[in-house]
This record gives C-alpha cells, structure tokens and sequence, in this order.
C-alpha cells in the first residue's frame, strides 16, 4: 500500500484565491512498506474548465515539497492539480487537488472597481487623550459607530459554470448572495498593519446565484474591527496612523459555459442603509436595536429609496494579498451551568473561561433596553483564595465586554457580530424576568485552527495543565497571538513567542505564524526598530530607544519556529533583511558589546515576587532586566548566524559578536560561586540552555541551579521567560525528577495551584491577580510532549526518550502531525516490561533512546517490549 495524503498549496488543504502563479505544493505519503523514499514526482495543472493542461513538471530529486511556478495560470480562474508519485519499491500513487486563483497584482486586478464607505469622507476625528477618571460607561448614540448594510442587484446570463467573488475589507465584514451568509467567518478580515497591507478573501458563489434573469442581491455589512477603534484605550488605537472608517472593495465574476465572463464591481450602484447594530467597538461592545432586525444581511426588500454608497476616488493601500491565515469561526457552543438571580440582574456561569460571546433568546416590550455584559469572575462564586474583586476595564475609556439589545417586542435571538470578549460569567440586567438556561449558549470564537497533536500521560495533574494550555492557547487567537482576549486583545510579541512552540505541537500554525511574521515585517521602521506588540499603533516605539529585545526580537523567533517544525526556509530568504535590519538596530545599543542605557527591559515579566512584597508591586523582581536583554540577544545572534548560513550569506561577523556578547556577560555578571544574582532561578536557567558559562564553569552553574530549586523547595520562582527555560535546562542537565517535582506541587507558586483553584484556562500571573488567560505560561506543555511523552521534532529529525520509571510516571501518549505526517509515540511500564509503540511517516529518521541505549529508526510501524531488571 502506497499513498498519497495531505495535498496542499501554500500550507493550505482547500485552496482559494492564490495570489499569484507561484506557489509552493507539499504533500505526505504512507506505505505500508519500511525505510521508503520517493523516487519520482510528476505534477499536471489542468484547466478546470477547459480540461487543458496548462503546465507540468517531472521530478526525481524530490522531497515532500516543490516550487511551482506556472507563468500560464491566469488569475479568477479554477484549475486541477494532478500529482503522481514514485517510491522505492516502484508504487505508484496518484492524488488531486482543485483550487482557484484570486487576484495576482492586488488593487490593479480590482480594475474599476471603487472603495465603498457610508461617508464620503473617511476621515475620522481621533481623541487625544486617554482619561482613567469620569468614564462614559454608556454607548454614544450619534450613530457615529452605528454599522452599515451596502447591497447591490445583478443579473446574470443562461448556463452558468463558474462565478467568483473576491473583497477586501478594512475593518470587518460579512457577505451574502440573495440572503445567504457566504462561509461561516466571523471578525473578518484578519488584524492587519493597515497602512500597510490589507487581505481579501475569494469566494465560489456559483451555486448561489437564482436562474438566468433572476435577481441575485450581494450584500455586505460593514463594521469598524481594529481599524477604527474609537473609543479611547490606554495603548492608543484611537489615533492610530491608520484610522478611518471601514470600507470595502468588491469584484465578482460570472462565467458561462461558452467562455464569456462578465464582472460586477463595487461602485456607487450599491445602495446602504443603516443597519441594526447601532454601535460596536471590538473592546467596548455593541448595541443592537431589534426593532431594525431586517436591516441585516438577510435584507431582499426593495432598496431603491436607499442612499448611493460614497466612493472613495483617492484611498489607496500599499498592498493587498490574499488571506492565508484560517478564519475566525464559531468553534463550539457551550451550555450554562447554572442561571442565579431575579429579573432585573442575573449571573449566568459557564463552565470554563471562553472567548467569544453569548447568544440570547430574550422577550419582552418594545424599547426595553437589556444590558449584558461579560466576566471572567463573580464575587458570589469565584474561589474567595483569588481575588473576585480584579476588574479588567481600566484600559478603556468607555463600555468594556457590553452587549446592549433594545427589545422589538417579540421573540428576539441576539449575538454580537463586531466584537468578541473573554468570559466565564454573563450578567443580564434589566430583562424584566427571569431566563431559562437554554434561553443563552456560549459561543466560543476563535480563529479556526486544524488541531495538529495531542497528549496524555499517567499523571493526572499534567493532563489537567495541558488542557488549560490547549484552551487559553485557542482563546487567545484572533488571527494574531494575543496577550489576553478581554482586557487588551494585543498582540504582545514576547508573549506570542513563548506560546508558539506548543501551540504549533497542538495546532497547526504554519500560515497563522507566517502572517504574524509577516505582520511584524510589515510593522518595521526604516530603521530597524520593531514594536512590542503587533500590529501596533505606534504604542511604547521611539526612534533612539529599544524595546526589550524578548519582545522586539521575536520575528526572529518565530521565523525559527517556521523553519524548525515546517522546514519553512523560503520565510527565512524572504524575511531575511528585515531580520538583518533588526538586529543591527538593536547592535547601535552595544557598549562594549552589552546593553547599558537606551533599552526598555520588562525582564521576566510577573516573576515570583519576594516574600512579603505584593504580586504587582513589581513585575520583575529577581533578575536584572537589562541582564536578560543581553541574554537573550546572545540567543538571537545564535539564530542569525544560522539564517546566515541558510541564505548564503557570510556569517562571521555574527559569529563574532555572539562571541563577544557572551563573554561580556560573563565578565560582568557571573560570579564564583556560579551564580549571576542571587536568589536568580531565571539566569541560572537561562544561562544552561544557551550554554553561556564558559565550560569550567558549567558544572559549577548548574549545581547553582539545583541549589536554588531546592532553596525554593522545588517551587517556582520565575516569571513567563524563566518558566519557558526552566524545564528545558533541568532536561539538559538530567533531572528531570526536579521538573517532576515542581510540576506536581499544587501550593503557591504552581501550576497546580492553579489547577486547585478551579482555573480552565492559565493565568496571567502565579496568584490570580489579574488576568486569568494569558497563554504565555503553558510553555511548559511543549517541555510534556518532549519529555514526558518522549516526543522531540525538530526539521525532519524525530528524537524519542523514554523517560525512566523513577519519575514516577507510567505511561504517556503523544502524537504530532508533522509536515510528513503523523507520529505517534506511546509507553507504558508494567511490572516487569517496557513496552513501547512508534508510528514514523515516510521520510522521517528518528533515533530512539531507552534504557540508556540509542538506536537508529527509520519510517513505519514499530514496537518494542523491553524487559526490565529491579534497577530500572
């Protein structure tokens, strides 16, 4: 048995609206057969319409990828991949794919057609100034953020065979043809950098249209998104560079079976209306007026008495490319677990943290205002050992988490469509009774990622941790990585990149981190400066200062992410001079090669504070944070050494500052004794896994390590970058049983701690203090599959440990899929036997350590059952 699976281009398994004529086709095989490789490659690109064969190519010097370019692909068209493949046994395997071409040269491809606003001038007037005292807690009513409905009648011809329509939006949008909403996205488009870069999505509309002659309505309601956020907050979105209203371009195309094609476009023809959300702000919330229900998307009345919409004859965006990153989608519906109150305030709880929002059943007069807004604690029920008293909204200047519904006077359905919040509480005022638990779902949203890998073991604690990682990883997605999805929904980059490792074992994250790379590439001052949250407005970025370099420095590691676990090396020559630009901004902060003045450090954010001193009183409070910055810029002139010898270029001056960085380092700061600092878990750790000490001094070091742990009686004592290193240095240095033992405590400062006070998603920080999802913390999982679950891949090599049974663990299961397929590995230790089952794809070589001895694997189906002696 020989196959071909998992066919894709661009990363992508339903292609549509490619770009461009090049693209990159990957692909995955299974046999039956051990240690096969591939011997030939064949690919043939059919008209899809016409059945011609527009380009092929033949191959045997082939891998599980191939560059495709195809000078005679045309763009808004639909074409068949058909893809032949060889092994060494001479099987033959033969698969396909279909896919679409959306616009190849972005706004020229629009051809006439126009931006579309509800306001002739798009400008806005941007607020100033950010005041933390006298809130407006209500919603402004001078439908200023009120979101528009734009429709437009076409008709079409006899003998329709293919019909497309691609549109770009800036802020958020959703479509329909005649009364259907086209796909399930939510809060789409995905957050840009604006000014820079807007994404369109293509859609097959072909089976939507009515009969020749008919008239088929196009609608798009329109919302405001990150693009025009107006109510003040403390970061600055209300005067970002890029603020106007929303609008949006449109062109679609009808082909009939003779060939003709005929094009409708965005223009004044479309009519708009305002809509029934009368105000709606991504952070604050919306409010929806039910009595203008019919002003949706489902309109098909006559428009005709309805205003022209305004063309914008002199906006532009610099680039325009096809969204690649999976949308946002309603993932999964959740039922409340209990409703307490009366009717004019009622709680209603939810049994886990989720982002997204609540949809409503709600009766009652017309004109009744009900007011829901959403938590993540409830004094009445949160664990009284956490604070229910943190309150979240003090970075807005307005409504924060409020959804406001005014009543039509009949059976009302309600959910946002504009905005989204992180809860697990929803409290209802002023519905006048009393509802019913099925009268509310919880709807949890969130950028639609395939999951990619699993895990599970004998200790029920570390599964309880993994599940809390999965889920605050998933909440916080929203096309970008963010901090926290209620109080900021920022796309922190030190943050991100500490999650990105398990996120990508859980998920797959290929094309969502190649459009965050692209996003921080985007963002990138002439001068090589970076932002330390992205896309950013500006926020905490002056030319002649750096950020901490572990956070303006993460596009280096998140193109090292794409290149370890997607063999990605094309996003490292594309991106290469940004990466270059970068770090020789930050080298302009040296001084006798460390970082003295002119750098922000936030350090190891929200370390274990000493005791006796309050857990915000001081967000790093045991390593110097101009120390870390040196650190981990060693680490980031270690990676652009690699990408230097990658893309050809010549790596010794890199080389040699990384080895002036590190000596300096060690110049000023390590002492005797093998320490940094005192009372400094982070530094120690740090310093383990970059092999900073000098090698005399190594031994020394790591001792220093274990001795502080045990000081802390193996308990944390670091903060989100100290946590990320900690396991993986005692893993370098044999104990494991140490990373053991601070993974089961469940007392202050713990993940069990956690765990024991009824968290479903990781905090923000080790006491509940504030935010209670941030995925910065579930690090740690990617430390489980790897050590625990004996699951270690990095660009096409799998490494397997089994751990020993004086762990105390006795069986694991993790499984990954790879860009060559699945793998899977599962132990268990019984009385007297190991037993072990591998699962390894097809070009995978894996070596395999167990019971102190190594062997070499290669592709298939294996397991083995290894007897054990008392000492084992």
């Amino acid at each position: 048995m020989f196959n071909i699976t998992n066919i894709r281009i661009n990363g992508l398994s339903e292609p549509v609206g490619l770009d461009g004529s090049s693209f990159v086709l990957s692909w995955e095989v299974v046999s039956d057969r051990m240690d096969v490789y591939l011997k030939t490659v064949k690919v043939f690109i059919h008209d899809y319409l016409s059945g011609q064969v527009v380009w092929e190519n033949y191959s045997t010097h082939c891998d599980f990828s191939m560059q495709c370019s195809c000078p005679l692909l045309t763009e808004r068209n639909k074409y068949n991949l058909v893809l032949y493949i060889s092994d060494s046994y001479d099987a033959t395997a033969r698969s396909s794919i279909v896919f679409t071409t959306g616009l190849f040269d972005g706004r020229a491809s629009f051809g006439d057609a126009k931006w579309l606003c509800f306001r002739e001038d798009d400008a806005v007037e941007k607020g100033a100034v950010y005041h933390k005292e006298g809130k407006n807690r209500s919603f402004p009513e001078d439908g200023g953020d009120a979101a528009y409905l734009f429709v437009k009648d076409i008709n079409c011809g006899r003998n329709v065979v293919f019909a497309q329509l691609n549109i770009c939006a800036l802020g958020y949008y959703e479509l329909a043809v005649n009364g259907r909403k086209l796909g399930d996205r939510v809060l789409d488009p995905a957050f840009t950098v604006y000014d820079r870069r807007a994404l369109y999505a293509s859609y097959d509309i072909t089976d939507l249209l009515g009969k020749a002659g008919s008239r088929n309505r196009i609608a798009v309601l329109l919302g405001n998104g990150f693009y025009n956020s107006s109510v003040p907050d403390v970061w600055g979105f209300h005067n970002a560079r890029w603020r106007r209203r929303p609008k949006f371009i449109l062109l679609a195309d009808v082909v009939y079976a003779n060939g003709r094609r005929e094009t409708f476009v965005s223009d004044s023809g479309f009519r708009m209306h305002e809509s029934f959300i009368k105000f709606q702000n991504v952070r604050s919330g919306e409010l929806h007026d039910m009595r203008c229900h019919n002003y949706g998307l489902g309109y098909m009345e006559p428009a005709e008495d309805w205003q022209n919409a305004c063309e914008l004859e002199d906006f532009s965006v610099p680039r325009i490319t096809i969204q690649t990153v999976p949308p946002i989608k309603k993932l999964d519906r959740i039922s409340p677990v209990s409703v307490s109150g009366n009717e004019e305030e009622c709680v209603v709880r939810f049994p886990e943290n989720i982002t997204g929002w609540a949809r409503l059943q709600m009766k009652g007069e017309a004109g009744r205002r009900v007011s829901v807004s959403f938590a993540e604690r409830c004094r009445a029920e949160w664990p009284m050992s956490i604070s229910p008293d943190v309150s979240l909204d003090g970075f807005v200047d307005g409504p924060f988490q409020v959804f406001d519904v005014i009543l039509s006077g009949g059976i009302d359905t309600c959910e946002p469509r504009f905005s989204y919040n992180g809860f697990q509480y929803v409290i209802i005022k002023g519905l006048g009774y009393l509802p019913e638990a099925s009268d509310i779902t919880g709807v949890s949203v969130a950028t639609d990622l395939k999951p990619a890998g699993d895990f599970e073991c004998s200790e029920e604690l570390f599964n309880s941790i993994h599940r809390l990682a999965i889920r605050t990883f998933r909440n916080n997605f929203h096309s970008i990585p963010t901090d926290c999805p209620q109080r900021e929904k920022n796309g922190w980059t030190c943050d991100g990149w500490l999650a990105s490792e398990y996120g990508i074992l859980n998920f797959d994250m290929q094309n969502a981190y190649k459009k965050w790379l692209t996003d921080m590439c985007d963002d990138q001052y002439p001068s090589g400066n970076t932002s330390p949250i992205v896309p950013n407005c500006d926020w905490a970025v002056s030319e002649g200062s750096l950020f901490d370099v572990q956070w303006s420095g993460a596009m280096l590691v998140i193109a090292n992410r794409l290149l370890s676990y997607y063999e990605d090396e094309e996003v490292i020559r594309k991106f290469y001079p940004n990466l270059e630009r970068y770090i020789s901004y930050a080298s302009s902060f040296l001084n006798s090669y460390l970082f003295s003045e002119g750098v922000r450090p936030l350090g190891d954010w929200l370390d274990v504070p000493p005791e006796g001193t309050e857990e915000n009183a001081s967000h790093c409070n045991n390593t110097d944070g101009l120390f870390m910055n040196n650190v981990f810029f060693y680490r980031l002139l270690m990676l652009m050494t690699e990408f230097c010898g990658l893309t050809g270029n010549d790596q010794t001056e890199y080389i040699r500052l990384a080895e002036n960085v590190r000596e300096a380092i060690n110049s000023k700061y390590l002492r005797r004794d093998g320490r940094y600092f005192d009372d400094s878990m982070t530094s120690l750790a740090m310093a383990v896994c970059f092999d900073l000490p000098p090698r005399e001094m190594r031994e020394t070091v790591e001792k220093a390590l274990v001795e502080d742990i045990e000081r802390h009686a193996r308990h944390l004592n670091t903060g989100i970058t100290g946590t990320r290193y900690l396991f993986d240095a005692l893993s370098k240095i044999g104990r494991d049983d140490l990373a053991v033992a601070i993974l089961k405590q469940t007392d202050y400062p713990s993940y069990g701690y956690m765990v024991k006070n009824n968290a479903t998603t990781l905090w923000e920080d080790w006491k509940g203090a504030a935010s209670l999802s941030h995925p910065m913390l579930g690090s740690v999982d990617a430390w489980l599959y790897k050590h625990i679950g004996g699951l270690d891949y990095n660009r096409g090599k799998l490494t397997v440990r089994i751990p020993p049974r004086s762990l105390g663990i006795t069986r694991a299961a993790a499984k990954y899929h790879s860009v060559y397929g699945e793998i899977e590995v599962s132990w268990e230790y019984t009385e007297n036997v190991l037993d072990v089952v591998l699962e390894i794809p097809v070009g995978i070589e894996t070596e395999y350590n167990v019971l102190g001895e190594k062997h070499t694997l290669f592709s298939g189906s294996h397991a083995f059952e290894h007897p054990l002696d008392q000492n084992q």
